[in-house]
């Protein structure tokens, strides 16, 4: 509970969360959150070699049939290109596919790190937080964003316990 309560994101950064979150649900309701992202320790289980991290198209399959029957929106993020846009993961969500940038006014825009480019960690703080806030969470066990995001979305079930109703 200690390192939970030290270790909160900048006053900024929760403001451009709560912007976030809120201009999201008034766009589009409930949502669910999927992580695509191919970070992390992917090995196999016959061997003691690393395999290589399955493509974004295949773990948006695999997430788009947890989520088979949803009806909402779904935010998608990843760790990959900055155009997951025109990648093949949305056509698994049809029309469906919302993404957090859409709803980052530019003045609220967080300091880039690389020119021409939004991969910074404020920015994916704020899309980890923004995803922990969705109805249904859908990640990769590989990659430590899905980590942040299930230990977020149980440590929020444990301060109220009337919003347990989430699916993970």
């Amino acid at each position: 509970a200690r390192v939970h309560l030290g270790l909160q994101p900048a006053p900024r950064l929760l403001f451009l969360v709560r912007f976030v979150f809120r201009a999201l649900r008034s766009a589009v309701g409930r949502y669910d959150c999927i992580d695509i992202s191919t970070s992390g320790e992917f090995s196999s289980r016959s061997s003691d070699h690393a395999a290589s991290p399955p493509s974004i198209e295949a773990l948006a399959r695999a997430a788009a049939s947890k989520l088979d029957g949803s009806k909402r929106s779904v935010l998608l993020m990843s760790d990959g290109p900055d155009d997951l846009r025109a990648s093949a993961a949305a056509k698994y969500f049809e029309g469906r596919a919302v993404w957090m940038d859409d709803y980052v006014s530019r003045w609220l825009v967080t300091d880039y790190d690389v020119r021409g480019s939004n991969r910074t960690s404020a920015r994916a703080l704020v899309e980890l937080l923004v995803c922990a806030k969705a109805e249904r969470f859908v990640g990769n066990i590989f990659a430590p964003s899905t980590h942040a995001i299930c230990h977020q979305r149980h440590a929020s079930r444990k301060a109220s316990p009337l919003k347990s109703n989430r699916m993970g």
